[in-house]
């Protein structure tokens, strides 16, 4: 990748680095939930206790997709009608 020589391209790395990571920060909370449901029902389902634990942290993880997928879909509403 060559160094950016303007301000504009200094902006356009920094966004394409931000964009990564929040691809990065979907997919660790997507593995995340995985985990939780292969934890949840495979590994430990005769155990209530870790079951209910599991099912709270599950629908919270859940629930933080839902808000990051919406806000990502508003970032990007934003970006696309006022920048291009």
């Amino acid at each position: 990748m060559p160094t950016p020589t303007t301000f504009a391209g200094l902006v356009a790395r920094f966004l394409e680095i931000m964009n990564s990571l929040v691809y990065l920060i979907f997919a660790v909370t997507f593995a995340f939930a995985v985990w939780q449901i292969i934890n949840i029902w495979i590994i430990h389902g005769g155990d209530e206790k870790k079951v209910s634990e599991g099912k709270q942290v599950l629908l919270a993880t859940i629930i933080g997709l839902v808000v990051m997928f919406g806000f990502w879909g508003l970032v990007q509403l934003l970006r696309s009608s006022l920048f291009y």
